[in-house]
């Protein structure tokens, strides 16, 4: 069997001395897996993918990247070595182009930047279409394609994505998850999901994890989830 693309283990950790958010927390991604978190507010779930990607500081445990251990390395070096991260907001420069945007996810991988542009133009042809486009003056949907593009074009083996639904119009909430399905089919990426439309994630996962009070409460299928009357109870607003 291979070895997750991306594995948390035992994870402690926060962002203030003494104060930690994250108590011990087992997490894994498997290959073209996506993987959704979810959980009252002030349970973890950002601080978690962002002591993922370097942002969070880590006391104790383990991030592992293809079997390596990444625990502590800079976002630039985890760029490099394969994690693309969507942060909730400020995830695109609105001054600049769509193309600008993207050419800007590619630096770490300046011999790719041609490439991987044409290829996000054929995964997100509306981007196509904008690439002259100033990104700020885009709809909510076309800014996070156009935050998903940008986090792609390094070509990376995992994608954290922290809430990408948050503050967008009803109609335009279930196209973004379409995206994130599409992203892991055309793409080959695992994805690591943060969100608080926990029904609409769950049901395009393949597993989830729930988070309460800084460690895992429940974990299981995304169809086990949604169907569990206790996490229905506690976490997903009833029946």
């Amino acid at each position: 069997m291979s070895a997750p693309a991306l594995s948390i283990e035992q994870l402690v950790g926060g962002y203030v001395v003494g104060v930690d958010i994250l108590r011990g927390i087992d997490l894994r991604v498997n290959p073209c897996e996506i993987v959704t978190i979810i959980g009252p507010n002030g349970a973890g779930k950002s601080t978690l993918v962002k002591a993922a990607f370097g942002l969070a500081k880590v006391r104790t445990g383990r991030v592992l990247l293809d079997g390596d251990d990444v625990t502590g390395c800079r976002p630039n070096e985890l760029v490099r070595r394969g994690i693309g991260y969507v942060p909730q907001r400020q995830n695109v420069f609105p001054t600049l182009s769509v193309r600008d945007n993207l050419m800007i996810g590619g630096i770490t991988r300046t011999e790719l930047i041609a490439e991987r542009t044409e290829r996000m133009f054929e995964v997100f042809p509306r981007l196509k279409e904008r690439e002259k486009q100033a990104a700020g003056t885009l709809s909510g949907g076309e800014r996070q394609m156009v935050a998903f593009a940008r986090a792609l074009m390094p070509r990376p083996s995992v994608l954290l994505l922290d809430e990408p639904s948050a503050g967008l119009a009803p109609r335009i909430v279930g196209e973004v998850f379409e995206i994130i399905q599409r992203v892991r089919d055309e793409a080959n990426v695992s994805v690591l999901l943060v969100e608080q439309n926990a029904r609409r994630a769950l049901a395009i996962s393949d597993r989830g994890y729930v988070l309460d009070q800084g460690m895992t409460a429940y974990e299981g299928t995304g169809t086990e989830l949604l169907a569990d009357p206790k996490v229905g109870e506690l976490y997903l607003g009833g029946a």
